[in-house]
């Protein structure tokens, strides 16, 4: 018993001993901490350096770091640490951490007035630095801002023949960008989803000429402003394409081949060459001779300009050496056909690009002729290996080299006998659409391509780096926004996949690129009940699934869900997702089946609904019994959350009266089948309320556009002015409603229009424009791109865009060019808008400061 007692008593008596010792080594060691981070005895006078950004809205709120000297911070006990203070003007910015002696991160909060501030910080003894005019906040609250995302399709690059810094985009479905600093900055320039290329005049490059629809469009100040030109014709199906060729040695002389565009074949009398000698505003017909009159693109002899040579979509070669008075066929290459071109250098030889959609995937090839007459050809194979991404995209020359324009590019030294890859970022999805070199630098290539935007090298295309800030080219697909989450939102795009961005749209990372989704149903959604969580409808192997993100899209599992036994065997695709708002952990999703992939995309193809109750780990199938058409969109009713309606391409609207489990076709009187379903948006007050946009085809392929309002479910139907009605066009794309502000009332519903977007105060009796908004995508018909969301003291409408013209430039953060009498250009991306609940700048706590 006294051995026991006493090995206690030494025991405890070794304990304290060795807690005194640690005490004191914490003791010690804080004292050498905090001296470290601020000497007491030392006056350490603090200075800022810089602040990245510069810049932000009063919207957001916006992170920033701060680098300097001499930063300190105390450590109070052993675990608080005591950062410096730091002020925008006399506003205390939040979340002040000191990261070490050189670097301060801070949050300057929303609300702040727009002007420009000096940054001051206070180091805990009290020692001070200020850094005057150091930081600029824009208006962001009642006006339209965007950051991009940027990048995009690049199909044409032109650089300035005088001014190399200067260079000018073509980016599909949006328009054209102009950079006038080497590319460290785009803005757009033009407005025009037809665009198909620019073209100098030969002498005077501040004149160009843009080719889109059959009207071409000129500027006379680098692309400062822009004039229609006179109508070459007015094409019968409303769709031709123009491709403008200015003459190479005598201004003011442009020709311009016309051609068909979309698949519509071209009328008898259509399509052909087309000459004007001053500048475009008067027209001549150069077609004599041409039995094939749709055109794809001219080209000029070096040296004899007189001499040219046109193509045609079908294959067919034509000459003149007349400057196009006459034209002589020379061959049908029996290939759809892209661009043809005279290299400047040497023998001057041809090369034709064909148009190879290269299914199954093949060797890209060109065509070559030393032929004065262009009679004949041979094949060059540019590499053996076997791509699917459109062949050869288009050629460039410069100093004995030839660029070839296709999947990542290829260099020639030596005619086209031998190719070497150019690879511009071998790990992106691209494929690279044009190459440009400047006329006073080989080192220096621009490189489009199909979803990077514009890539830059500047050592001959050893290193490659990307160029974007400014190209709004991305053609936004669909958005999401979690519940309450007001600067978080996710962006699916079709050249970078899924992005996230969680400062209202200011910058973005990237998140994911899936293969094989759906291009046109309402694929993406947050979970409203796990704000983490991210759905995306898409295919996994020929099967449909859901691709699931626990964790704000940093990483993704697929789900897949099993065939019904209707359709085993067959190909499947997940269209559309929906998460319940009022069950935890239910998802709907809509399905299409067909019995390959090259018959998944007519929208005939049989549909049917899914539903998860586990956040999509597990599926099943609800039918309805018999095969629908495709199913692309839900809508749940606001305060009957077990009310769905769900869209469908071709037979209507269907509704299920308990949460998904089975549903029913709900007819509109007056419109017969084939019926689709546009957009679906419920009341977010009214029980039972819901509006539908429709398209009936049963009259034709161009159906009038409607829109309809239920106050009973879907019972009975009132026809309202839709909004495509009242601003002409088919521009209205997404439906919804939004408050003012947060609490406000009422409930205003809006949609994209032609006009843009519109919006109506009273439930869709009335519509007006929005002014300062470009309109919503129409690349593609059935994306939804406009979504809302709000927190206590703000409301934000989202929408993703195409680009176009602001009605109202006041409206409107984002620099651009401005058209007199129409308004602003604007890029393409996601806009916001933001309003507060008492539309009164909220301004941050105010200290007073020592």
């Amino acid at each position: 018993m006294n051995k026991r007692f006493f090995a206690v008593q030494v025991a405890m008596f070794l304990s304290a001993a060795i807690l005194i010792t640690l005490f004191a080594l914490i003791k010690d060691g804080a004292r050498v901490f905090q001296s470290v981070l601020a000497a007491p005895s030392d006056v350490i006078t603090p200075t800022i350096t810089m602040v990245d950004p510069t810049t932000t809205y009063n919207d957001i709120d916006t992170p920033i770091v701060i680098t300097g000297t001499n930063f300190t911070a105390e450590l109070s006990g052993t675990q608080v640490l005591t950062s410096p203070i730091a002020y925008l003007g006399s506003t205390v910015l939040e979340n002040v951490t000191w990261v070490n002696s050189t670097t301060l991160t801070a949050t300057v909060p929303w609300g702040l007035a727009p002007g420009v501030y000096t940054i001051t910080i206070i180091n805990p003894d009290s020692q001070s630095s200020v850094l005057p005019n150091a930081f600029t906040v824009t208006q962001g609250i009642g006006v339209w801002a965007t950051g991009g995302p940027y990048g995009g399709q690049v199909r044409q690059i032109i650089v300035h023949p005088m001014t190399p810094t200067t260079i000018y985009a073509v980016v599909p479905f949006v328009g054209a960008f102009a950079t006038f600093d080497g590319a460290e900055h785009w803005e757009s320039m033009l407005s025009d989803r037809s665009l198909t290329r620019l073209a100098f005049d030969s002498q005077d490059p501040d004149v160009i000429y843009s080719g889109g629809s059959w009207q071409l469009q000129r500027t006379v100040d680098g692309g400062i402003t822009w004039e229609m030109l006179p109508e070459v014709f007015v094409p019968a199906n409303g769709c031709n394409l123009a491709y403008p060729a200015p003459h190479p040695t005598s201004p003011g002389e442009v020709y311009v081949g016309i051609g068909s565009c979309e698949g519509i074949p071209l009328e008898p009398g259509e399509g052909g060459v087309f000459y004007s000698d001053d500048y475009g505003n008067t027209w001549m017909t150069r077609t004599v001779g041409l039995t094939d009159t749709d055109l794809v693109d001219l080209a000029f002899f070096p040296g004899a300009p007189d001499t040219m040579a046109a193509v045609t979509l079908s294959g067919n070669v034509f000459t003149t050496t007349d400057a196009g008075l006459t034209w002589h066929w020379a061959i049908d290459l029996d290939q759809q056909l892209r661009r043809i071109y005279f290299n400047p250098d040497g023998a001057h030889e041809a090369w034709v690009v064909p148009y190879a959609e290269y299914q199954p995937p093949s060797a890209p090839y060109l065509y070559k002729s030393t032929d004065p007459g262009l009679s004949t050809w041979n094949t060059i194979t540019v590499t053996e290996d076997l791509i699917s991404t459109g062949g050869i995209w288009s050629l460039a020359f410069r100093s004995g080299t030839t660029w070839a324009a296709g999947e990542r590019g290829y260099a020639s030294d030596n005619d086209g006998i031998t190719w070497t890859p150019v690879m511009a970022n071998p790990n992106a999805i691209n494929t690279i659409q044009v190459f440009a070199i400047p006329p006073d630098d080989d080192q220096m290539i621009y490189v489009g391509s199909e979803m990077d935007g514009v890539n830059l090298s500047v050592d001959g295309g050893t290193t490659w780096q990307e160029r974007n800030e400014g190209l709004a080219g991305l053609q936004v697909r669909g958005l999401a926004v979690p519940r309450g989450q007001i600067n978080t939102i996710y962006a699916n795009t079709f050249e970078r996949g899924i992005l996230r961005s969680d400062d209202g749209g200011q910058t973005w990372l990237e998140l994911v690129f899936f293969h094989g989704g759906s291009t046109k149903g309402q694929v993406l959604a947050a979970d409203p009940f796990a704000p983490e969580r991210v759905y995306f409808a898409d295919s996994c192997d020929d099967q449909p699934c859901m691709q699931v993100s626990p964790d704000r899209g940093a990483t993704w599992q697929a789900m897949t869900m099993t065939l019904p036994y209707t359709w085993d065997g067959w190909v499947g695709r997940t269209l559309a997702t929906a998460p319940h708002p009022g069950v935890p952990g239910r998802i709907l999703a809509g399905v299409g089946f067909c019995l390959d992939t090259a018959q998944c995309n007519t929208g005939d193809e049989p549909s049917g609904i899914y539903a998860s109750n586990d956040y999509g780990r597990n599926w099943s199938f609800f039918g309805p019994t018999s095969a629908i058409s495709e199913v692309l969109s839900f809508a749940f009713d606001t305060v009957d959350p077990n009310l769905i309606y769900a869209g469908t391409r071709g037979m209507g609207l269907w509704r299920s009266l308990d949460g998904g489990d089975t549903w029913a076709a709900t007819p509109i009187p007056g419109m017969l089948p084939p019926v689709v379903i546009a957009d679906i948006a419920t009341h977010p007050d009214i029980a039972g309320r819901v509006y539908v946009r429709l398209y009936s085809y049963a009259g034709g392929p161009n159906p009038q556009p409607n829109l309809f309002v239920s106050d009973d479910e879907g019972a009975i139907w009132q026809e309202l002015p839709d909004v495509d009605t009242v601003f002409g066009g088919m521009g209205g794309r997404g439906l919804i409603f939004v408050p003012p502000a947060p609490d406000a009332a009422p409930y205003a519903l809006y949609s994209g229009c032609q006009a843009g977007l519109c919006r109506s105060p009273d439930g869709g009796l009335t519509w007006e424009q929005v002014e300062g908004a470009p309109g919503p995508s129409t690349a593609h018909l059935f994306s939804t791109p406009i979504v809302a969301n709000s927190d206590s003291r703000r409301a934000r409408l989202y929408i993703g865009t195409a680009g176009g013209i602001a009605s109202a430039v006041g409206r409107v953060s984002t620099p651009g060019e401005t058209i007199p009498g129409l308004g602003q250009i604007l890029g393409g991306g996601v806009y916001r808008f933001t309003t507060v609940s008492d539309e009164r700048i909220y301004l941050p706590l105010v200290l007073k400061m020592p």
